[in-house]
C-alpha cells in the first residue's frame, strides 16, 4: 500500500480532506490477511478483488461456463439451480464473475504489476503452472487496455497513454525454457536488424548469443526480457518507451539469495515515439538500468527519503485511525 499512499500525499490519486476514502484504485490481493484491510485502507466498495491476478486474468470457458457469457447470466443460474449446483461448478462461476467484473475495470491511467516472482515461472512448481502465464498476463492486460470501458457513470473512456510499472524476481532458478525464449527473440531481432546486430556484437563482445547468456546470464536477461514486453506491446496495439529500469539485491529468503527488477515503461497509441527496435538497442546498454545499492539511514540520500516515507507513514496514519486499524510506527 505504500505507493497507494505515496500517490495520495502527493495529490496524483483523489481522496477526502482527512486522507479517507481513495478513489479511482483498484487492486487485486492474493492474501487473504491482507485483503480485508487494504479493503478497509482504500475505502471504496468494489475496488479489490481477491484472488491471484493471473487466474482472474486469464480465465478461460469450459464447456459449462461459456453458456453464460454475462455476469446476469450467471447470477440466473445460481439462482435457478442454488445448492444443487455442485461446489467446482460454483467456483467456476465465482472466477468467471470476477474475471468479467476485473475486465470492466479497465483501462487505467497507471498500472503496478508487483509480481514478485520470477516473471517466467518454473515449470516445476506446485501446483504446476504454464511458465509464460505472468508474460501472458500482461499480454491480456494490455488488450484491456486497448479497448474503451465504462466510467462510474456509464460514460465509454478510451486512453491513448498509460504507464505500466512490472515487478519480478530474478535468481539462477529462472528456467532454461525461459532463456531459450529469450534467446530466440534476441536472435531473431539480430537476424531482422543491422544495428540491432552490429550493437549486441559492439557491446557483449560476441556474435553468438549462448555466449552472451552463459558469461553473464543477469545481464542476458536485463536486455532481453525487456525486448519481450516491448514486442508484446506491438503486437497489441501500442507503442512502449522505456522510461524506468532498477534492479536491487535481496539477501537469501531460503531459496538463495536474489534481485528485485523493476521495468516502468510509457504506452501510447500512435505515438511519435522511437521505433520499437531502437528501445531494444536501449536497454542492451548497463546505462540503461539503474542499480540501486544500500542507502545509509544518516546519508543525505537516505535522510531525505526517510522525510518522504515520515510523510506517507502519516497519510497512511491518518486514515487507519478513521477505521480502527493500528497505526505504523515513525519509519
Amino acid at each position: 500500500m505504500i505507493d497507494v499512499f505515496m500517490m495520495a500525499k502527493e495529490d496524483i490519486l483523489a481522496h477526502d480532506e482527512d486522507f479517507g476514502n481513495i478513489s479511482d484504485v483498484v487492486f487485486c490481493e492474493v492474501d487473504p490477511n491482507h485483503f480485508p484491510e487494504i479493503t478497509e485502507m482504500l475505502g471504496i466498495e468494489g475496488s479489490g478483488f481477491f484472488g491471484k491476478l493471473e487466474d482472474l486474468v486469464l480465465f478461460h470457458d469450459d464447456d459449462y461456463t461459456a453458456q453464460f457469457p454475462e455476469i446476469t447470466h450467471i447470477e440466473e443460474e445460481l439462482e435457478r439451480e442454488g445448492e444443487n449446483l455442485s461446489p467446482d461448478l460454483q467456483k467456476r462461476l465465482d472466477l468467471k464473475t470476477r474475471h468479467l467484473e476485473f475486465s470492466q475495470k479497465f483501462p487505467r491511467d497507471f498500472l503496478n504489476l508487483d509480481f514478485c516472482e520470477l516473471y517466467y515461472l518454473h515449470p516445476q512448481d506446485e501446483p504446476p503452472v504454464e511458465i509464460f502465464q505472468v508474460n501472458q498476463t500482461v499480454e491480456r492486460i494490455l488488450t484491456f487496455q486497448a479497448r474503451p470501458g465504462l466510467d462510474e457513470k456509464g460514460v465509454y473512456v478510451i486512453v491513448d497513454e498509460f504507464v505500466m510499472a512490472i515487478t519480478c524476481r530474478y535468481d539462477e532458478t529462472l528456467p532454461d525454457p525461459a532463456f531459450v525464449r529469450l534467446e530466440n527473440i534476441v536472435s531473431q531481432n539480430r537476424a531482422d536488424h543491422a544495428a540491432y546486430r552490429d550493437a549486441v556484437t559492439e557491446l557483449k563482445g560476441t556474435d553468438v548469443v549462448r555466449n552472451w547468456r552463459n558469461e553473464d546470464s543477469f545481464d542476458f536477461f536485463l536486455a532481453s526480457w525487456p525486448k519481450d514486453l516491448l514486442r508484446t506491446a506491438r503486437d497489441t496495439g501500442w507503442r512502449m518507451e522505456v522510461i524506468d529500469y532498477v534492479y536491487y539485491d535481496r539477501p537469501d529468503d531460503g531459496r538463495g539469495p536474489y534481485k528485485i527488477v523493476c521495468l516502468v515503461g510509457r504506452f501510447l497509441r500512435d505515438a511519435n515515439l522511437p521505433p520499437y527496435i531502437d528501445q531494444a538497442i536501449r536497454v542492451l546498454g548497463t546505462d540503461s538500468r539503474v542499480s540501486i545499492s544500500e542507502i545509509g539511514r544518516g546519508s543525505h540520500l537516505g535522510q531525505s527519503l526517510l522525510s518522504d516515507l515520515e510523510g506517507v507513514v502519516e497519510v497512511r496514519n491518518r486514515r487507519a485511525t478513521r477505521i480502527g486499524r493500528e497505526n505504523l510506527p515513525p519509519p
